[in-house]
């Protein structure tokens, strides 16, 4: 389970910024906690903020730092440019400075923290600290940083073995993670911390990612038949009028022929298309309803069905898997395209005591407000984005002083301005809609 994110010097992101998943000690909405020994964590934590704020940015610093901790080891030659890594610009100071990304996390009883600095060239500095929940023992740690002046790195090692030790700092280059190099070689005492990342860490946009949600809830309905008929269950109680669906398995088709002159290098790339398109076949959904005579009738779920009931049915398999499994789903824009009901009775279920008792958790950036409810989320689970001379900031309602009320109306006060986090308007509408202002 996530315990807080820390990022800095990534795109709008200057000073580093901390996203808490603590919860403060209030007693309101008990069924959105996550007991853990000797504090209590959010299931969900739901993130505001005007356009532009770096709200999506936040996400996508979760997503780069995912990916790079699951493939640096295995895809990662040696000089290649560390490309996802993007220093803030609008700091002379920070643009050459190495991007800094920090998650703290609990699993297997163990609380892991774990972060890196990386430039486009290397990994500046790496760190991970592990100790037991219950008795705060230590387990293991490790520390990597690079010396510029000698151009190596430098190793501190504890709870490791020394042939583990010397695995790890003669397989990890320059810009490879450690972390990563690591659970490649077997290193059982870092294993834990490298699969949580890997697996347990989902990002998703919503705003262009729905054929990707689609297809992964069409291949778990595929090969679980109780995520399918929740799934069946969860579309009619959202009134969407399917009330079954198959799933159907096909090869992509449109493949372009590999035509006489061709250059090798592009005829082997379309070869290798067709191949991995004929042994990863891409599983998808017939949607059925009923005609007026009681009989089910077969529809093209991409061509007939709406993109708020595609978008729902990707999010519902990705909710019902991450409660399954106790993963920590990461969705930018939630809300694109659905009702706002429809997204209010999902994050209702995600929350309730009888439906997450694994300890998933979400994070969702949104624009709807309604979802400012205190019926809903607490304080601490409402946080806002906001920038600053180009540099965003992200703080909670919690943070807020004069403390907000938990009883209050978040949604009017956010709307009036007393919280932050909303956009700031200028003349020009108003200009125009007067005539004053030509367009």
């Amino acid at each position: 389970m996530i315990i807080e994110i820390k990022i800095a010097n990534y795109r709008s992101i200057n000073a580093e910024q901390t996203l808490s998943f603590v919860a403060e000690n209030a007693k309101r909405h008990p069924d959105n906690l996550i007991s853990c020994k000797g504090y209590k964590l959010l299931k969900a934590t739901a993130l505001f903020g005007a356009n532009a704020s770096g709200k999506s940015n936040f996400v996508r610093a979760i997503q780069v730092m995912r990916d790079f901790v699951r493939d640096s080891a295995t895809r990662m030659n040696e000089g290649d440019p560390i490309t996802t890594v993007e220093p803030y610009r609008l700091d002379p100071a920070m643009r050459d400075g190495p991007s800094r990304f920090e998650i703290t996390f609990v699993t297997d009883g163990i609380v892991y923290v774990y972060g890196f600095e990386a430039n486009r060239s290397r990994v500046q500095s790496e760190w991970l600290t592990a100790e037991r929940e219950t008795t705060g023992a230590k387990v293991c740690d490790f520390q990597r940083t690079f010396n510029a002046t000698l151009g190596t790195d430098s190793w501190e090692f504890a709870g490791f073995k020394k042939s583990d030790a010397r695995q790890i700092m003669t397989r990890t280059l320059q810009n490879m993670l450690a972390l990563s190099v690591g659970a490649q070689q077997n290193v059982d005492v870092i294993r834990p911390a490298y699969r949580y990342i890997r697996n347990n860490i989902r990002t998703f946009d919503m705003s262009s990612e729905a054929d990707l949600l689609v297809a992964l809830t069409a291949r778990l309905c595929e090969t679980e038949e109780h995520t399918r008929q929740a799934v069946i269950a969860l579309l009619s109680d959202a009134d969407t009028g399917m009330e079954d669906f198959r799933i159907e398995t096909k090869t992509k088709g449109n493949l372009p022929d590999v035509e006489p002159g061709m250059p090798d290098e592009v005829s082997d790339f379309l070869l290798a298309i067709r191949r991995f398109a004929a042994v990863s076949p891409t599983p998808s959904i017939v949607s059925m309803r009923r005609d007026s005579e009681g009989r089910m009738v077969e529809f093209d779920f991409e061509a007939d069905d709406s993109q708020g009931t595609q978008r729902f049915i990707g999010i519902a398999g990705q909710f019902l898997d991450a409660l399954k499994t106790g993963a920590f789903i990461v969705l930018d824009e939630l809300s694109a395209s659905m009702h706002p009901l429809l997204t209010r009775r999902l994050l209702e279920l995600f929350q309730s005591a009888g439906a997450n008792t694994t300890g998933a958790q979400l994070l969702f950036t949104t624009h709807d407000s309604s979802l400012l409810d205190q019926d809903l989320f607490r304080r601490d689970q409402i946080w806002l984005a906001e920038k600053c001379d180009g540099a965003s900031t992200f703080f909670s309602l919690a943070d807020i002083q004069p403390p907000v009320r938990n009883t209050e109306s978040f949604l009017r006060n956010y709307l009036i301005g007393r919280y932050g986090g909303t956009p700031h308007l200028g003349r020009a509408f108003d200009d125009l809609a007067a005539g004053g202002v030509r367009a």
